[in-house]
């Protein structure tokens, strides 16, 4: 079932800053969460793939790539067996928290605090 979160947050930056620390620098800024962790080898290195269109992929350790980011089965382990409303509000919540440091990101890279 597809499903979606949104999850809204001013930044200290323009569009087009905000744009491009949230996909060039998502290194920088996101956090892993062992609750959403997609598989069981750790987190890998995110990145966006240039251009319009670009997926957004987790490259593992030993070098396998994750791109299925918009449509984790229900009974994958990243759900925890969670309904779907359960998982969205979780997820949710951990999106704020990835906002957040986004915007931390922002503010400290662009000599705001």
């Amino acid at each position: 079932m597809p499903s979606r979160v949104l999850v809204a947050l001013r930044v200290a930056a323009g569009p087009q800053r905000a744009f491009q620390a949230f996909t060039d620098e998502i290194g920088q800024w996101w956090r892993p969460n062992g609750l959403f962790s997609f598989t069981p080898y750790g987190s890998g290195r995110l990145a966006f793939e240039p251009g319009a269109g670009g997926r957004l992929t987790e490259t593992l350790a030993d070098g396998r790539v994750f791109v299925g980011w918009d449509t984790v089965p229900a009974e994958h382990v990243a759900r925890h067996g969670f309904p779907n409303m359960v998982f969205l509000q979780r997820h949710g919540e951990w999106w704020r928290v990835l906002l957040d440091s986004l915007n931390g990101r922002l503010r400290t890279a662009d000599g705001q605090l």
